[in-house]
């Protein structure tokens, strides 16, 4: 489909010019070092050709070399961080296309230089990726702890290469993303994320960060106190649902820190995406309003929306009435004030009814919000384009009839509406209603529900499906991915974006494993290429993910031998157990990636990979050993259960000790960097409790999404689930040994300690400790 969201030429000139400042400059004080004064003095005079003479003619003022310099800066300075030292073996060139959506890349060798010639920022971008993956075998991960393998010197392409976008757009992220992952995220995260964005082309990253800043002045103009809009806010790790309407004041009040650091944090962000070509979809108003708004305007109407996901009903959502005149009032204020604070690019995220009951099903209805809020929009961006995505269609289908979906649609022009097409490895919505009614939409793999630890990815499926909606879907307009969390398959996602561009290196997907491996590895070996091959054939084909699976290890205790449990009155299910991939194959893959040679071993990046599967390994002999205590228990042989247990609980220990060699994978750095956030210590106590309940109950105990995250992080392992387990087992032991029922009680106290775990608070301060491939060693001994 022919839309594509793109900045004007001024705004991306500015935009690259203030990144090259951030990009070249160490000092905090930017604006008083001298690169910003010289980029400043650029961008005055190419600001004057600009408004004065037309961009033509500003073109024809300034040499082609010099405009060509401004364009590329800021992915010269990307090259810098990438390869230091390195970045004049490189010639960037912007040749932007005259025809529609035409966006290519070049790489071929001149005079001994890597030429790099693209049509737009991103897919100059992405052809430095191509170089880095195909030619030179460097991997760039989206981990900031994943560090880059320095190149002595630089291999040059065997041969010229051509590629094409196959879409305008390549989207990323999700609301929840900002709360599996994000929330707690400084600069230095965000910049690799960036940069990783920018390798593999995405165009349209959500951004969400900072939005509090601007509705806490916007709410403060329509009369509502400090206190009272702090308290609308939730804690940082549920913002992303309070911003789609499902949650008010969970873990709240919102630290002002949080709120000014945030706000500082995302105009760095949007700085940075910008430059280097990318979209950022900012949000805008879908009706959600805090209840206090009441007081200040008694007259309006608002809907208090049901209790969602379980949690309190003191944390429900309110909704305005779209006839009220209010709506476009606040619609209004709240882009003006972020256009102030942020910019825009024109495109907007609204999502009203994510998982709610809208207040009617009336088509008639459902056409009269689609356009208030398109109407709204425009009324105070007349560029604005309204992304909306489609996963209500999907998660209520049985309410969200064709018939209801074009009304919503249709009352919004063909063309400036986009929808996300949510979860597509597992359902195409497009399908279903004739593309979308006509309206663009882009398609999309989930792939990871709350940053749980599950492995597998869905690319055969994402391969099939993508280069079938390609040639089908009269109104495709992109493909991304709507991840929630990014604990895991990171591989998984490079290889979704590389669907985006034509070639062949997609086509076989062993062979790419084989690839990605390599780069993970940083050497050409033939057993780090069995093992992926092996991974490839287990769980990268067609494994869908879902919602709250997770190992034997990370879920609520139970004896039963079914995946779900608690189906009691005090308490709700808790999670699935992960389909499966057989231990002997985990094993033998594990002891493949041992046999790497010394200098793959000692890379952080390959270390990372063998993490992953020597935890999976203890996860699988967890499967084993639970087994054994459901016989032992059937048979009420007590002896044979306490040896089980004690096998059992010593899982944790080895899987804890394997999680803590490295940050990502701990506890403790989510804890340190939700108190990073303020100085105060009864702040950092209510960031820690925040950001602790997320990733376990959730809400409160015993709600729908408890365990719904079921992180592989040390500490959680050691400290929550360890001692959950002892709990049940302890029980479950005396109850054989004393011939008596066994009852609720133990849910209860399982309640209780879960309820209570997460509000007690103190700094972890250690860091990764342990020898990761000793560890991983002793677990191919072990159970080998």
């Amino acid at each position: 489909m022919g839309i594509k969201i793109t900045m004007k030429t001024e705004d991306y000139y500015r935009k690259a010019i203030q990144q090259f400042a951030y990009s070249t400059s160490t000092n905090a004080q930017l604006a008083s070092s001298s690169i910003v004064k010289k980029a400043g003095a650029v961008l005055l005079i190419f600001t004057f050709l600009f408004t004065t003479l037309g961009e033509a003619h500003a073109a024809v003022n300034m040499s082609k070399n010099s405009v060509n310099k401004l364009k590329t800066a800021p992915i010269r300075a990307l090259i810098g961080r990438i390869l230091p030292g390195h970045q004049d073996s490189f010639v960037l060139t912007i040749h932007p296309s005259k025809v529609k959506n035409d966006e290519s890349f070049k790489i071929e060798i001149v005079d001994h230089k890597i030429h790099l010639t693209a049509s737009t920022p991103s897919a100059l971008t992405t052809a430095f990726n191509h170089y880095l993956k195909y030619t030179a075998s460097v991997d760039v991960s989206w981990w900031k702890s994943d560090a880059i393998r320095p190149l002595k010197n630089i291999p040059m392409p065997d041969m010229k290469l051509t590629r094409k976008a196959r879409t305008p757009n390549r989207f990323l992220f999700n609301y929840c993303t900002y709360g599996y992952s994000f929330p707690f995220w400084q600069w230095s995260d965000w910049e690799r994320m960036i940069d990783w964005l920018a390798l593999n082309g995405v165009t349209m990253p959500l951004a969400t960060a900072g939005q509090e800043a601007v509705w806490l002045r916007v709410w403060k103009k329509f009369g509502l106190t400090d206190h009272e809009i702090r308290s609308y806010f939730t804690g940082p790790a549920h913002l992303g649902w309070h911003r789609m309407s499902n949650i008010d004041k969970w873990g709240g009040p919102l630290p002002k820190s949080y709120i000014n650091g945030q706000e500082a944090l995302q105009k760095r962000i949007l700085v940075r995406m910008r430059s280097l070509g990318m979209t950022p979809v900012l949000p805008a108003f879908a009706g959600h309003v805090p209840a206090s708004l009441k007081r200040t305007h008694p007259q309006i109407k608002i809907t208090n929306l049901r209790s969602w996901g379980g949690s309190p009903a003191e944390c429900t959502t309110h909704l305005l009435d779209m006839s009220d005149p209010l709506f476009s009032k606040i619609q209004k204020a709240f882009l003006k004030e972020q256009t102030k604070t942020f910019g825009t690019d024109h495109i907007y995220g609204i999502d009203p009814f994510n998982e709610l009951k809208p207040p009617s099903w009336e088509p008639d209805y459902l056409a009269k919000v689609g356009k208030t809020i398109y109407n709204s929009l425009t009324n105070a961006d007349p560029e604005a384009t309204w992304v909306q995505m489609g996963w209500m269609f999907f998660y209520d289908k049985r309410h969200w009839t064709p018939k209801r979906i074009k009304a919503f649609m249709s009352a919004v022009p063909v063309g400036k509406l986009m929808m996300l097409d949510y979860h597509c490895e597992k359902f195409e919505i497009w399908k279903t209603i004739d593309s979308f009614y006509n309206q663009p939409f882009i398609w999309c793999y989930l792939g990871n529900f709350g940053g749980n630890p599950t492995v597998g990815g869905a690319m055969q499926t994402c391969r099939d499906r993508f280069n079938y909606a390609a040639k089908n879907a009269k109104s495709l307009s992109g493909i991304g991915s709507t991840l929630e969390g990014i604990d895991r398959n990171p591989h998984c996602y490079e290889y979704l974006l590389e669907l985006a561009w034509t070639g062949d290196q997609t086509n076989d997907i062993d062979q790419w494993l084989v690839n990605y491996g390599t780069r993970r590895a940083g050497s050409q070996d033939k057993h780090v290429q069995k093992a992926w091959k092996l991974l490839g054939k287990a769980k990268y084909k067609k494994y869908v993910s879902g919602g709250k699976q997770a190992s034997i290890l990370n879920s609520r205790p139970t004896i039963s031998s079914s995946g779900y449990q608690w189906t009691k009155n005090n308490g709700a299910p808790s999670t699935k157990h992960s389909p499966r991939i057989p231990k002997k194959l985990l094993l033998e893959v594990l002891e493949e990636m041992l046999l790497a040679p010394k200098e793959s071993l000692a890379n952080p990046s390959y270390q990372h990979d063998i993490q992953v599967i020597a935890t999976e390994v203890i996860n699988e002999q967890s499967a084993y050993l639970h087994s054994q205590l459901r016989k032992a228990w059937i048979k009420k042989d007590s002896a044979a259960l306490k040896l089980a247990a004690k096998k059992f609980l010593a899982l944790f220990d080895m899987k804890d000790a394997i999680l803590d060699t490295r940050a990502e994978t701990r506890l403790a750095t989510w804890v340190n960097d939700a108190r990073s956030w303020s100085s105060e210590k009864s702040v950092q106590d209510l960031l820690e409790s925040n950001a602790k309940n997320l990733i376990t109950t959730w809400s409160v105990s015993g709600n729908t999404l408890n365990d719904y995250s079921a992180r592989d992080w040390s500490g959680l392992t050691s400290d929550y689930y360890k001692k959950r387990w002892i709990i049940y087992l302890t029980d479950l032991i005396d109850s054989v040994e004393k011939k008596q029922k066994f009852d609720n009680s133990t849910w209860d106290k399982i309640l209780k300690f879960e309820s209570n775990w997460y509000k007690k608070v103190g700094t972890f301060n250690k860091k990764p400790s342990g020898d990761l491939i000793k560890l991983a060693r002793k677990v191919l001994k072990k159970y080998k």
